[in-house]
């Protein structure tokens, strides 16, 4: 077999690896904010995995949320029907209970009082598949 051969057929399956893995990577970035309107910057999280509970159940982060802004979360391709992929905001640890969830796209929410949220959050998930987990809770009052 000649190394044209090999080359010839190797380089589309490496390219394609390397296509399937970037599109599965996400380095999005989640703001928290003590107060509406964006104002008394909290937490700074960088979102790397999809289906994956942010837990943030400490003093001077969890229940303090007002207000939070999200750039480079993926935005379509769920398996939700609309296939819109959604933040959650959920008020008990582990992701359960009382959840607030928006499409990705929208980008902000700029007052949680206006869904009954405000300082009530305590753990946040990107939603891509499902409304169900599939890692093991990430702890960010672990710093």
């Amino acid at each position: 077999m000649s190394i044209r051969f090999v080359a010839f057929v190797l380089l589309p399956i490496v390219v394609a690896a390397f296509s399937v893995n970037s599109t599965n990577a996400m380095e999005g970035e989640l703001r928290l904010y003590k107060e509406p309107s964006f104002k008394r910057l909290r937490l700074l999280v960088k979102i790397s995995e999809r289906n994956l509970c942010y837990d943030m159940a400490c003093d001077g982060v969890g229940n303090v949320i007002s207000s939070a802004r999200w750039t480079g979360l993926p935005t379509t391709g769920s398996a939700f029907t609309d296939g819109h992929v959604k933040i959650a905001f959920y008020d008990g640890k582990n992701c359960t209970g009382k959840a607030t969830v928006l499409n990705t796209n929208v980008g902000e929410i700029s007052n949680f009082a206006q869904s009954g949220m405000d300082n009530a959050t305590t753990s946040i998930a990107v939603l891509e598949t499902s409304n169900k987990m599939q890692h093991a809770t990430k702890n960010l009052c672990q710093w």
